[in-house]
């Protein structure tokens, strides 16, 4: 069925819906109402003037959006890595699997050392496609089925390279080693587009652009390898296992960033929480502050609740207490996003009140200060990983 595709994005006059023409097979009997439902969305959006679009911020909020963009996957999605970030994603995906129109088994791909870790994604998730090393899971992917969409030139394959920072290179090598292998035996061959997402901290997308450059040259073929590539940097954080993660993307270049790659940008990680575009150079700062953040977050819950314990709460209570006080005073920021924190803040100090004596208490024994040092020292980090590389 011919069915337009449906883009969003942001500039500074809000959201504008772009329609891509595309020939999408679905094998879903909602077809006909996805459809309608996207163009419905369309010309809903393309009245809304209203988005903020600061830090080139491109959100996927809505549920509905995910959905009518989750309908027109048909890639191959690839994990190289089996830790908890795939995982993560992984999960994500599953949880929404009644609203996202593709062979979830079929389509997912994932790679890992650890046999016990592929086996939980078989029996969890019924990913069938799993293989302890890179070679194997290539040769597999285009083995499955030599007449199926893997080896069609009009399906991209997405690598999500989800691995230690030590273990890129050697990932890449062996990625680009059985690309080509595969190429050369002829087992594919029409042309294809190969998309690297890499969620590695602190890694930059010129360093894996000299990663893959330098595969390149180390696995010459007679003739140049007839699939094109593209590369993107996504630091999402653990909070997708429950699909509440903050995700930030950003491409090697405006000519390697194209509708279709940021669409599955967005879906995949639109899947496990919020998305948000932000140039490179602040992938850091993204790092320091939302990548490692449900950590100081943990802390600050760990710490609030062993305060109320010394005063006398049992484990459980204090505990609960504190994760109820964090949980909702997150959402009353969420649901009045016009206000500042600090006016939040002032709504609860009433003078001379409790409140006021511990905020004061907190102030003056560098709270706010030790916060700050804690984000620059996970930025620093992230930079010095980078250089290491």
């Amino acid at each position: 069925m011919n069915c337009g595709m449906f883009k969003m994005r942001s500039d500074q006059f809000g959201f504008v819906g772009v329609w891509y023409t595309s020939s999408v097979q679905h094998a879903s009997k909602n077809t006909k109402k996805t459809c309608t439902k996207t163009r419905n969305l369309y010309n809903a959006l393309n009245k809304r003037k209203t988005v903020s679009c600061n830090l080139m911020m491109s959100s996927v909020e809505s549920n509905e959006v995910n959905s009518v963009k989750s309908s027109l996957i048909s890639d191959k999605i690839v994990f190289i890595g089996g830790g908890n970030m795939s995982r993560a994603i992984v999960s994500g995906l599953h949880s929404k699997q009644n609203e996202i129109l593709f062979d979830f088994t079929d389509q997912i791909s994932i790679c890992d050392r650890n046999t016990s870790k592929l086996n939980a994604f078989r029996t969890q998730f019924g990913i069938q496609n799993t293989a302890n090393t890179i070679p194997d899971l290539i040769s597999n992917i285009f083995q499955s089925d030599p007449s199926s969409d893997s080896n069609s030139s009009s399906t991209k394959l997405v690598f999500i390279l989800s691995i230690k920072p030590y273990a890129l290179s050697d990932a890449i090598e062996s990625l680009i080693s059985s690309l080509n292998h595969v190429f050369k035996d002829n087992q594919v061959k029409s042309s294809r587009e190969i998309f690297f997402i890499s969620v590695c901290a602190g890694i930059s997308l010129n360093s894996i652009n000299t990663l893959i450059q330098s595969s390149l040259s180390n696995n010459v073929l007679s003739k140049p390898p007839p699939f094109t590539y593209t590369i993107c940097r996504v630091m999402p954080n653990t909070a997708a296992q429950i699909g509440k993660s903050a995700s930030a993307y950003s491409f090697l270049s405006n000519s390697n960033k194209n509708p279709l790659n940021e669409r599955i940008v967005q879906v995949l990680f639109g899947s496990v929480g919020n998305v948000y575009e932000v140039k490179e150079s602040l992938l850091d700062a993204v790092t320091g502050v939302s990548g490692s953040g449900p950590a100081y977050v943990y802390l600050f819950i760990e710490a609030l609740s062993d305060a109320g314990v010394l005063h006398g709460l049992s484990r459980d209570v204090s505990l609960s207490l504190a994760v109820d006080t964090v949980l909702g005073a997150a959402l009353m920021l969420k649901e009045n996003g016009n206000l500042h924190p600090a006016q939040l803040r002032n709504q609860v100090e009433s003078p001379g009140g409790t409140t006021i004596a511990a905020t004061s208490a907190l102030e003056s024994n560098g709270f706010r200060n030790s916060v700050s040092n804690a984000v620059s020292a996970a930025v620093s980090r992230s930079k010095q990983i980078s250089q290491e590389k």
